[in-house]
């Protein structure tokens, strides 16, 4: 009889700690769900290889693959902290200047990171400048007008005409 109660107690106990621990178990944990974005050039997302997410209290970083097609990337099984994300090329380099820091909370997490890399700006403002008059040119034309209006005021009206065909 003793032995079918103590059995009785430790299944129980089981029953009961199972029991408790199965909300925790059920949680999604946190995670984190992001997309990069090159709104300048979005052909360029296949430059982008991973996202170095790097806890800013120290720890180990995590390195999370980038899908070329969507941008898409994610982190799981993070804790709740501040994280420095860094967007890293196909050439390992990183492609933003600075890292972009994130504060994580307990649950699932979502994050856009837009990116200007380098050379990105400059295609549109060459193109610009290309159609229109470069600085130097206005410059030119300027000093040009001043200069034929000055040459137009110093001509003396008493001279006679250096012109061959007036008499």
């Amino acid at each position: 009889m003793i032995r079918s109660s103590r059995a009785t107690a430790v299944l129980a106990t089981i029953a009961l700690v199972f029991q408790l621990s199965l909300p925790a178990w059920g949680a999604p944990g946190t995670t984190l769900e992001g997309t990069v974005r090159i709104p300048c050039d979005p052909s360029r997302l296949g430059e982008v290889a991973s996202v170095l997410i790097r806890p800013a209290s120290g720890g180990a970083d995590v390195i999370s693959a980038v899908d070329p097609a969507t941008g898409g990337f994610s982190g799981a099984d993070m804790t709740a902290g501040v994280y420095e994300l860094v967007v890293i090329g196909t050439d390992g380099v990183p492609l933003s200047p600075e890292p972009t820091n994130l504060a994580i909370v307990e649950g699932p997490n979502e994050v856009v990171l837009n990116l200007q890399p380098p050379g990105c700006g400059e295609q549109g403002s060459e193109s610009a400048q290309g159609k229109g008059l470069k600085d130097w040119h206005v410059a030119l034309i300027y000093f040009g007008a001043l200069g034929a209006l000055a040459a137009l005021l110093t001509v003396d009206s008493e001279e006679g005409s250096a012109s061959p065909f007036e008499p």
